[in-house]
């Protein structure tokens, strides 16, 4: 508390020191004995000596009294702790959450110190200097991302204060835990659930989440129950896509979660954010100003930075509230949150206001009982004594005032979460409740029994459920503390069976559960676990993670929880000393300098233990501090450095010492500290120690060196050279001060003007013609600003002829133009001008400018009409390569080139499609001709280095290059048969080949083939053949037509392509070549293919049909003809694949009676006239052989062979019948009658 100054000595001293300190004072911290510490200041021997003594904290003041009477005493107050106020941040902004959320008001009795934020975003390491001191060790779960959005995120969050660099975050002195959930393809819900899961398990105080998505994921829920369940408070971003209508997004939606919207600095709802009934709070999230990846930092909008602001809030709650829950943490956010009576409830229940909040928390009447039901609640409370009446706040704002101790508060909208609070007349208010708006929650399901039966690969798990209260409308099944799946039980309060397919059968015993999940999101408690499989299971395993540390006066265990229905025992020398059931314990601190061993073992509802896993903790003095850090300034430098490990007992402060000379600076828990009193362009480097309350650590590592630097001195020798709307400011660097990194150059006549550059010289443009103007410069370093250097001369910039400045501006007379040879001529074309010079023409207009006309230029431009013709006035300065001399100059209609081949004219659209190709730099290079049109259909065509520019109104422009060209010329250009080109020419980089296609056809190309045309019907069937990378790949030929029939045909490199009017188009290649040639091609037998190659056919064969009968064999023999009556039967017969198997032969005719035959591996066919086409086996065939074949006494034929059985079969023929059977073997009989069979 403040103390008046006694004496004149005192005052004196306490003016002293008020003027040259700059900090903070905080109330110190009391022991756990209430006790206190004073300071006291004596004389002894003449000297000031300060003292320190511990007394009882009620008589401290009584004390300081008492000694200051004392005449040897010149001061005594108790001790309060200073906090050096350091560098200001520099970024801090009143606009920015922190600012309009008065987060600074509470930072005197907390900054965070001791909490640990995870920040779930796109980045599992922090890299920028303003979280020095405030990473823990974080996780990847996604692959990619850039970090940018995670680094923003982090710095609303836990940013370093007072350190000099950018703004400062909610809570500077929380851990920011990185866990990286978000790649290049997003957040899974996945690798989020992961995170969550990992960071809860990790010691996490609260978990942020900047990112949304539509669907629900029952995997992130049960994550975020868990983080729930482990009294982690949980945050996520409502969104930004308020404008298409989108509802809530998740995780925000989620029961539990703090959803957060935004507002503008203003405090205005931020129309783009998502809103809605899940929202619980809103604060500021446009133009927040936040660090970047690479030291960089940026003002940045969205509700991805009002969530971190809630979330550290969220931390400075409960740092300065140990063992506060998560409901209560919300509680406070909205009971302090600030909402007028326009406020859209959307938006959640108000805008942050942090110090109301801690405000909320820290009421200590009990909170009032709320009972919600369908939009409203029903509050009740214990009377006050003396209490008349009572008012009741939904949010912070006044929703009752009764004079009983209950009242009904409607109007609210259902599955919206309230903190509603109670406060007496002339009393203060209660802790608020926070509830969930909406009919009754669902009560809690009771497993009865509990059987298994199906398959193993099919199970189902009979459960006899009831329910104790509101049923849900889906319940979550439990498998020893898993979520495996969600049903929709109908349950009521008598017990009911319930069949729920839960895959393969579990081989062990297993503890179920259910929890019921209503429409709003709320849950059941979980019902007590039953077990399934004989016997009990398995002992439980070991715990893992596990960790020990000191928390003020506390030793807090945590541990990776195994899941629900475990508990824990933890024992200290042999002794159990606690037995919770989560996964984390406080106990009393061990005494220093001691090692204490813990043992936490897991038990399950059997009561079996599991094994022992162990965690030392010694309490002593800390480790060195690491990683170490500096950056110079002007007489100074900022050191950074990793904190020190505590080694058991909290770090108190460190101390850093510079090297040459010794100066130290300490600093009360702050990890980094600005060194003062250093000397320019002397490198120091720096160590640091940490203290606790047991000792004082090594010394660090030093950092590597920094040289204090000064600012830069005044710029001499500053001047000034007006032109038309612009000046010319040259200047001198400084001669003395520190480096110069750029310059500032400022001007009384233009207030916002403040250029930069790191040249000695400026060109300031947008000046006013007439006015004067005097110019100021600065040199600037990482040091600061130097002062002004000396105003230059005034100077007046005038406006200039543009013809004569354009000469002053290129050399005047000793420049490329020469000096005039006439004077300046106007009353052109739109009012231009010229004036000629003795190597050139300068041409000016108001909408063009002045640009000068020379050489070949000039005389295309001329022979176009100068500026009367197309071309109109030149646009730019020619453009010459001292190569070649080649210039290029453009005009308001097109181009001019000027070279060795002459100078010509590109203009309309061939101009446009050649700046489109590189232009002279492209693949057509320069023109070599004029533009010529009057060609067919209206086209017009310009010829170039590398080929030629075609147009017309129907096919565009498009270029024809080698070596497609020669192709299309061989069809007459444009007037032929392919027309113009429609597209590009396209190469092809595995076979060099290439192509184009044109209004008629394709032109192919490749190098073996040369240029030939492909079009009509033959290209289709190419095309469908798969063009170049198909048999027939390139052709080789154009088309020949006036074969039999109307047709055409096309040679391709592998073989050729044969069209009719009545078979179409199609491909013939090797193997049907040979022998469709032998047979005459299209004019033999065979006729016109009418189908492709077809293979694939047993024995590797392949197959092609023509007109009149079909190619075939097997791989690596000729194709045979099948035709006719043959090729009916053989078909009949499953042609190859049956039993006669591919053709050994072609077809013989002239048999007996007009008849024909032909050979297969498997037998023959045989056809006559008057009996038709038979197949013959072999054995049939040996003996009909022996019998003279169809000239003998059995003539041909007349039926299949049938089998009574495989071994006893018979043919019948014309004038008999073969049989053959294992008793009888080859018999023949003749008929006295034939009456051949109708063949199949």
């Amino acid at each position: 508390m403040h103390r008046p100054a006694r004496g004149r000595l005192a005052r004196a001293l306490t003016a002293s020191v008020g003027a040259i300190l700059f900090c903070v004072a905080v109330p110190g911290a009391a022991a756990a004995e209430e006790q206190t510490t004073v300071d006291v200041l004596r004389i002894v021997d003449g000297e000031y000596v300060v003292e320190t003594l511990v007394v009882s904290a009620p008589g401290a003041e009584a004390t300081a009294d008492r000694l200051t009477a004392d005449p040897g005493v010149v001061a005594a107050s108790p001790q309060v702790t200073y906090r050096t106020a350091g560098t200001p941040d520099p970024a801090w902004e009143a606009d920015d959450p922190g600012a309009v959320s008065d987060v600074r008001s509470v930072w005197p009795r907390t900054r965070g110190a001791g909490q640990v934020v995870a920040v779930l975003d796109d980045v599992s390491a922090l890299t920028h200097m303003d979280f020095s001191g405030a990473e823990t060790p974080g996780k990847s779960f996604a692959v990619g991302g850039t970090g940018y959005h995670g680094t923003a995120v982090a710095s609303v969050v836990a940013a370093r204060a007072d350190n000099g660099l950018a703004s400062a975050g909610m809570a500077p002195e929380a851990g920011i835990m990185p866990v990286q959930v978000c790649g290049v393809d997003g957040c899974s819900s996945a690798a989020v659930a992961r995170g969550i899961l990992w960071a809860t398990d990790q010691g996490a105080d609260v978990i942020n989440m900047s990112f949304a998505g539509p669907d629900y994921s029952d995997v992130t829920a049960a994550a975020v129950q868990y983080a729930l369940d482990h009294g982690v408070s949980v945050v996520a971003a409502a969104g930004n896509d308020a404008a298409s209508g989108a509802p809530i997004p998740y995780p925000a939606a989620l029961n539990g979660v703090i959803a957060v919207s935004a507002t503008t600095a203003q405090g205005v709802p931020a129309p783009w954010a998502v809103h809605g009934w899940q929202v619980d709070l809103s604060t500021v999230g446009e133009g927040v100003f936040v660090a970047l990846p690479a030291q960089q930092s940026g003002h940045r909008d969205g509700t991805s930075f009002s969530a971190p602001a809630i979330a550290g809030t969220a931390a400075l709650l409960r740092a300065a509230h140990p063992g506060i829950s998560p409901a209560r943490v919300q509680a406070a956010l909205q009971a302090g949150a600030s909402a007028g009576s326009t406020w859209d409830r959307a938006y959640g229940a108000g805008r942050l206001d942090v110090p109301a909040a801690f405000a909320a928390a820290d009421r200590t009447g009990a909170a009032p009982t709320v009972t919600p039901s369908s939009q409203a609640v029903d509050v009740t409370w214990a009377a006050v004594p003396g209490a008349t009446a009572y008012t009741v706040r939904v949010d912070g704002v006044v929703a009752a005032q009764v004079g009983g101790t209950g009242a009904h508060v409607a109007g609210l909208v259902d599955g919206t979460q309230v903190a509603v609070d109670v406060q007496p007349d002339g009393g203060a208010r209660s802790q608020p409740s926070l509830a969930t708006v909406g009919a009754e929650a669902p009560g809690a399901p009771v497993v009865h029994s509990a059987a298994l039966r199906g398959s193993s690969a099919d199970a189902f798990l009979d459960l006899q459920v009831s329910v104790a209260g509101m049923p849900a409308a889906e319940y979550s099944l439990i498998r020893d503390g898993v979520t495996i799946g969600s049903f929709p039980l109908a349950l009521t309060g008598s017990a009911t069976l319930q069949s729920l397919r839960i895959g393969a059968m579990p081989t062990g015993p297993v503890r179920w559960q259910l929890r019921g999940v209503d429409g709003l999101g709320r849950t059941s408690v979980l019902s007590e676990p039953v077990s399934t499989g004989a016997g009990q299971p398995a002992a439980p395993r070991a715990v893992t993670g596990l960790t020990a540390r000191i928390e003020g006066d506390h030793a807090r265990l945590t541990w990776t929880a195994l899941g629900d229905g475990y508990r824990y025992r933890v024992r200290v020398d042999g002794g159990t000393v606690a037995t919770p059931r989560s996964s984390g314990v406080a106990l009393d601190v061990p005494p220093a300098h001691v090692t204490r061993t813990y043992e936490v073992s897991a038990i399950d509802a059997w009561d079996q233990v599991g094994p022992a896993t162990t965690v030392d903790l010694l309490r002593t003095r800390p480790s060195a501090p690491t990683g170490v850090s500096a950056q110079a300034g002007t007489g100074r430098a900022t050191v950074w450095w990793t904190p020190a490990l505590p080694n058991g007992s909290a770090v108190t402060g460190y101390a850093v010492t510079a090297a040459p000379g010794g100066a130290t600076v300490t600093t009360t828990g702050a990890t980094n500290v600005v060194v003062p009193g250093l000397d320019n362009g002397t490198a120091y480097t720096f160590t640091v120690t940490a203290t606790n309350d047991l000792g004082t650590s090594p010394a660090s590592v030093a950092s590597s060196p920094v040289t204090p630097i000064a600012v830069p001195g005044v710029p001499t020798a500053v001047t000034a050279v007006a032109h038309d709307g612009s000046a010319t400011v040259s200047w001198t660097a400084p001669a003395t001060g520190g480096p110069v990194e750029r310059y500032l150059i400022r001007s009384p006549q233009l207030p916002h003007l403040e250029s930069s550059t790191s040249a000695t010289t400026l060109l300031v443009e947008g000046l006013t013609n007439g006015v004067a103007y005097t110019f100021r410069v600065r040199a600037v370093n990482i040091a600061g600003t130097g002062p002004d250097g000396v105003a230059t001369a005034a100077v007046t910039p005038v406006a200039r002829n543009p013809i004569t400045l354009l000469h002053e501006q290129t050399g005047g007379d000793a420049g490329p133009l020469g000096p005039p040879r006439g004077a300046e001529v106007c009353g052109l074309r739109d009012g231009g001008c010229l004036r000629p010079y003795a190597r050139g023409t300068v041409y000016w207009s108001p909408d063009t400018g002045a640009h000068p006309v020379s050489g070949g230029i000039a005389s295309r431009w001329a022979q176009q009409g100068w500026e009367f013709g197309p071309l109109g006035y030149p646009v730019t300065p020619p453009d010459c390569q001292a190569s070649d001399g080649t210039c290029v100059q453009e005009f308001e209609g097109g181009t001019v080139v000027a070279g060795r081949r002459g100078a010509w004219a590109v203009t309309g659209k061939l101009e446009s499609a050649w700046y489109d190709r590189d232009a002279e730099f492209g693949d057509l290079g320069f023109p070599v001709g004029e533009q010529v049109c009057g060609l067919r259909a209206g086209g017009c065509l310009q010829r170039f280095d590398g080929g030629s520019l075609y147009s017309s109104p129907a096919s565009g422009v498009f270029p024809v290059l080698d070596p497609v060209a020669a192709g299309w010329a061989r069809q007459g250009w444009e007037s032929g048969p392919l027309g113009y080109p429609v597209t590009d020419m396209g190469c092809q980089p595995g076979d060099g080949g290439c192509f184009q296609h044109f209004q008629g056809g394709t032109v192919m190309w490749s190098p073996s083939s040369g240029a030939w045309p492909v079009s009509g019907a033959l290209r289709d069937g190419w095309f469908a053949s798969g063009s170049e990378a198909g048999r027939l790949r390139y052709p080789t030929s154009g088309a020949t037509c006036g074969l039999r029939n109307g047709g055409c045909l096309q040679r391709f490199q592998g073989g050729a392509l044969y069209w009719s009017p009545r078979t179409g188009a199609h491909a013939v290649t090797e193997p049907m070549s040979t022998p469709w040639a032998r047979w005459g091609w299209e004019f033999g037998l065979l006729g016109y293919p009418v189908s492709g190659m077809g293979c694939g056919l047993a024995g590797g064969g392949c197959y092609q049909h023509f007109e009149g009968g079909t190619l075939i064999g097997p791989a690596g023999a000729l194709p045979r003809v099948v035709s006719g009556p043959l090729r009916d039967r053989w078909f009949a017969s499953r042609s190859e694949a049956g039993p006669l198997g591919h053709p050994a032969a072609d077809p013989v005719c002239g048999l007996r009676g007009g008849g024909c035959w032909q050979a297969f591996a498997g037998g023959a066919i045989y056809w006559s006239p008057s009996t038709g086409a038979w197949a013959v086996s072999p054995p049939f065939l040996a003996a009909w052989a022996s019998q003279g074949w169809e000239g003998g006494w059995l003539g041909y034929p007349v039926s299949a062979a049938t089998c009574v059985t495989p071994d006893q079969c018979q043919q019948l023929f014309e004038h008999g019948t073969i049989s053959r059977s294992p008793s009888t073997g080859i018999r023949f009989t003749r008929n006295h009658t034939f009456a051949p069979q109708r063949p199949a």
